[in-house]
């Protein structure tokens, strides 16, 4: 793995029950951790689940990354105005208003990184 570079590898999708024994979630249970989980999956709208669930999801991933806090109780006004922008858009309520894409997020991203404004 090469320097600086991040791993995320938590998906919710197994438990420890025992040291020696790990359950798989139950196919029609809802999956996900609840402080990453975006509104659509909350609410068991699952017909609405798509990508910009997933940009939901890394969108709060983004966000403990910045803040090195679990994103029970959002606080963006400690976080850098253009990624905590970015951070705004890839967890807005409506999925409409979210990045589209999951591309449309790291575009935004690497726009940061390299000095300029994400675009709006």
């Amino acid at each position: 793995m090469p320097d600086g570079m991040i791993v995320v590898s938590d998906m919710g999708l197994a438990r420890m029950e025992t040291r020696d024994t790990v359950t798989l979630t139950d196919t029609m249970s809802q999956l996900g951790t609840y402080p990453y989980m975006a509104p659509e999956q909350i609410n068991g709208d699952f017909r609405n689940a798509d990508v910009r669930t997933d940009v939901y999801q890394l969108g709060r991933t983004l966000y403990e990354l910045i803040t090195k806090e679990v994103p029970t109780h959002v606080d963006l006004s400690i976080v850098p105005r253009g990624i905590r922008l970015i951070i705004e858009r890839a967890t807005k309520r409506l999925p409409d208003e979210r990045y589209q894409q999951v591309r449309d997020l790291i575009v935004a991203v690497e726009q940061y990184n390299g000095g300029r404004p994400p675009d709006g």
